[in-house]
């Protein structure tokens, strides 16, 4: 499978929405939903409002992106490769 490719079998099929027409709500929603397996949630841990800054600032379809590749098979540590991922898009839009 290459990289390209979106890993759809555990996730529900989403319509593609800009994050300028979604509420804060549905952007945690969204964002938890999506990266389902692959986010921490639960006290002292919980990142959900980075997750939700992420799908903000990267749009729903480079964050699908991320969570496809951390899905690959060949992914050893698919959280820390979520995390990574999201970490560097970030990094490459802010500057």
């Amino acid at each position: 499978m290459s990289k390209s490719q979106l890993v759809t079998s555990n996730m529900r099929e989403t319509k593609l929405i800009t994050s300028n027409k979604l509420t804060s709500l549905e952007i945690r929603q969204r964002a938890l939903t999506i990266a389902d397996g692959l986010t921490s949630t639960t006290p002292p841990n919980d990142m959900t409002a980075w997750y939700c800054k992420a799908y903000r600032s990267l749009g729903e379809s480079k964050y699908i992106a991320c969570v496809s590749i951390a899905k690959q098979p060949g992914v050893r540590s698919p959280n820390k490769m979520f995390g990574y991922l999201l970490k560097e898009e970030l990094r490459n839009i802010t500057g």
